[in-house]
């Protein structure tokens, strides 16, 4: 719903004084310009590594504009089946529309966790993942307020009926599958705090 887009993907194995992998997006479409870069060191002996990110984006929604920023520093692991994080986090997000204009920014600390059972992680027909995630910071435009945000995402596939394809000669069958999914989130914190919308659940 928001027309053509076009977009560019670099991948850049070795940044320069880093040694860490790099992949940067440009992407524009009829409501949502955007430019960010993800950066990953190597593993280390525990299997942990640090990453960093930035994003800038400016989009149209409904009669104002949103434009924001995010920067996010930490360290992650991934195993077969359960990915952690923790990290700090910046937002920034200036919304403007035909009469107000709002500022709001925060830094938080993120906790993140993705626990993934399927009966295979290339092709998976069946099983059930979850997503969470819990962040505590504080507004840093108008008065510093505490705030708390909290996300949980859930997934179950559910094996279904078979499905022919082709002729009747050469006719292939495939196994289908019902997806299910749900999410919640919140964020907590006191009325006057101001929290970049870019962080609010809308």
């Amino acid at each position: 719903d928001s027309g053509p887009r076009i977009s560019i993907d670099h991948t850049h194995n070795r940044v320069p004084w880093l040694d860490w992998r790099a992949l940067s997006t440009l992407s524009i479409d009829g409501k949502i310009r955007s430019i960010g870069s993800d950066l990953n060191g190597l593993l280390d002996t525990g299997g942990w590594r640090w990453f960093g990110s930035g994003k800038l984006q400016n989009e149209d929604i409904d009669d104002y504009t949103v434009s924001s920023g995010r920067a996010r520093f930490g360290r992650s692991k991934s195993s077969n089946h359960i990915d952690r994080s923790y990290f700090v986090q910046y937002d920034y997000a200036a919304q403007s529309g035909a009469v107000t204009r709002e500022t709001a920014s925060t830094a938080s600390v993120n906790w993140g966790w993705t626990g993934r059972y399927f009966n295979s992680n290339q092709n998976p027909r069946r099983g059930y993942g979850l997503a969470l995630e819990l962040g505590a910071g504080t507004t840093l435009h108008g008065p510093r307020l505490p705030f708390v945000r909290t996300q949980a995402r859930w997934l179950q596939l559910i094996p279904a009926y078979r499905v022919s394809e082709g002729d009747d000669d050469g006719a292939r069958s495939r196994r289908a599958r019902i997806q299910l999914r749900a999410e919640l989130g919140a964020v907590v914190a006191q009325d006057q705090a101001r929290i970049p919308s870019t962080l609010e659940f809308l």
